[in-house]
């Protein structure tokens, strides 16, 4: 079962019928669509984070390119959501690895439905000295499947895909499911 709802959540969230009480209602515009595929969101995001939980911990894999270098990486979030569950707020610690050098980095990271926002300190380990900088990074997800950008000083820039499993384990130690 478990493997069928991060599938489930993606059909969710860019499916454009909505099921209410025994109806399906289809979109008329561009703004019923817009609500229409939040209240998908957030209907799926309850049935995978345990509404009413507490913050959960997505673990995930990132793949991203710096400078035409392929990275590989992990990344670990605790996210707390809102009672709508379309407004988050957490924090992240990530890794990438590739074209010779190790960073991570580590920040607050905040969010409205599928577009998040994040950044703060990155350290990359190269065969030269170790390199200290601030990074931002724009992120578009689902909360299982996302695209991100970041940028920071020192001319650093990376993009890439994110892939998370979003019920993990509670902070008290007890599994979600």
């Amino acid at each position: 079962m478990k493997v069928l709802l991060p599938l489930l959540f993606l059909f969710a969230t860019i499916s454009p019928a909505v099921a209410r009480e025994g109806t399906e209602t289809r979109p008329h515009g561009v703004a019923d669509w817009f609500e229409a595929t939040r209240r998908n969101y957030v209907d799926a995001m309850n049935q995978i984070t345990n509404y009413k939980r507490p913050p959960y911990i997505p673990i995930g894999v990132s793949l991203g390119s710096r400078d035409g270098h392929f990275m590989f990486g992990s990344e670990v979030s605790l996210v707390y959501q809102g009672v709508d569950q379309a407004v988050w707020a957490g924090g992240y610690i990530d890794g990438l690895y590739g074209a010779g050098r190790f960073c991570f980095s580590l920040g607050p990271e905040f969010g409205y439905w599928l577009l998040g926002i994040d950044g703060g300190y990155m350290g990359c380990a190269t065969d030269g000295p170790f390199l200290n900088r601030w990074v931002g990074r724009i992120v578009l997800t689902t909360g299982v499947l996302g695209v991100y950008a970041r940028i920071g000083t020192r001319d650093y820039r990376d993009a890439g895909v994110l892939l998370k499993i979003p019920w993990g384990w509670s902070v008290s130690g007890i599994p979600m499911r």
